[in-house]
């Protein structure tokens, strides 16, 4: 019993410690929209970002005391209409952007010194745009500026290439996200040949095949967020068949399945970002019925739960979120604090104790849900 109490006053002390947002140094910058997030194998957080007054695009990081500009102060100018931010297999940012006037797309890296073009400058027209990696080879999902349909290109080294037949959706889309199953590339996307609802497809090495059914979801869907844990694909997105509000759904193989209650946000949810973390899906998004103010939900496998408390000030816009080992990052920018852009960080707690149902001390193990797992062995463990 001794032994027991001791793990357990530990664990209390210790999960004390976790669980609460918290601002990742100073404000990041003034007058900013657009704001992605996306942390590199050591643990840093960079955000990219569009600054209203210059009309430019930059990429900052932390560098444990301050956010410092990455690179070059103005990475592209004009009024920039969309931003994807992501780091390759060695740990090399890139960053995906296109204008909101000429609609012309730009993808750069980070080689050092500063961001240089992969590729030709302006090689596609899109409307939305979302980058992804296989290993060190960046993909680009976009929707075409003209015709509104979905291409998927990546760069072979010297020229972006099309990855199955260029504009291989039905119809125009929009809020297309891109993620990866292995070698395996899925994209979703706003369906406008299915009454803007949500399709997911894949790639089979040769070609796009829908997931599914196209237009799985109960409306029209809106800021469409993709993530694969393992081989199933989650989609969250803005629910207009369920009042506007947050939804996230899963494919079972079969057919795509509600994950919880449809339309589980308080109030209006936009600016939806996804990430998973053992199996379990977090959601960021603004809500409409707190002065959109910046939450993250996730799913306890019965309920929507929020993550911690509320973030920003209010009327927060372009939330992103990513999940990197055992804390989760989210930017965004804090309308009602003149635009500025801001990072938070949340450490997930360890366990907090077993539910024990052996007899005695001995031959009990914990996983991180709190369940005695593999009753064979002389001392307790716990899976951080």
């Amino acid at each position: 019993m001794k032994k027991l109490f001791i793990a357990s006053f530990f664990l209390w002390t210790f999960s004390s410690l976790f669980g609460q947002w918290t601002q990742i140094g100073p404000n990041i910058f003034q007058f900013t929209l657009n704001t992605r997030i996306a942390v590199d194998a050591n643990g840093v957080p960079y955000v990219a970002f569009r600054e209203i007054v210059s009309a430019s695009t930059k990429v900052m990081k932390f560098d444990g005391t301050n956010w410092v500009v990455v690179g070059q102060a103005n990475i592209g100018s004009g009024t920039v209409g969309g931003i994807s931010l992501a780091f390759d297999n060695a740990n090399t940012p890139y960053i995906a952007f296109f204008d909101a006037s000429s609609s012309v797309v730009d993808v750069k890296k980070f080689d050092g010194t500063n961001w240089v073009n992969v590729g030709p400058s302006g090689f596609v027209s899109a409307i939305s745009v979302s980058l992804a990696f296989e290993g060190a080879t960046p993909y680009l999902a976009y929707s075409d500026a003209t015709s509104g349909s979905l291409s998927v290109v990546k760069f072979d080294g010297t020229n972006w290439v099309n990855v199955g037949s260029p504009g291989f959706s039905s119809s125009g889309t929009d809020y297309v996200s891109l993620a990866f199953d292995g070698t395996t590339p899925y994209v979703a996307f706003q369906d406008f040949g299915n009454s803007q609802k949500a399709t997911v497809m894949s790639f089979n090495g040769t070609s796009w095949s829908v997931v599914g059914s196209a237009g799985f979801s109960a409306g029209a869907a809106q800021f469409l967020s993709l993530a694969l844990d393992g081989s199933t694909p989650y989609v969250a997105f803005k629910d207009s068949g369920n009042g506007q509000k947050a939804t996230v759904m899963s494919f079972n193989g079969g057919s795509w399945t509600t994950v919880g209650t449809a339309g589980f946000s308080p109030g209006i949810a936009e600016y939806i970002s996804l990430a998973i973390r053992n199996s379990v899906p977090y959601v960021v998004y603004t809500d409409d019925n707190n002065a959109d103010k910046a939450r993250v939900d996730f799913f306890n496998g019965g309920s929507w739960v929020q993550l911690g408390g509320y973030m920003g000030t209010g009327l927060t816009s372009h939330t992103s979120l990513v999940i990197k080992a055992d804390s989760a990052y989210v930017a965004y920018s804090d309308g009602s604090n003149v635009f500025t852009a801001v990072a938070q960080k949340y450490v997930f707690p360890p366990p907090t104790g077993c539910n024990i149902t052996a007899s005695g001390l001995s031959n009990i193990q914990c996983n991180d849900n709190g369940t005695p797992t593999n009753p064979n062995d002389d001392y307790i463990t716990f899976d951080l």
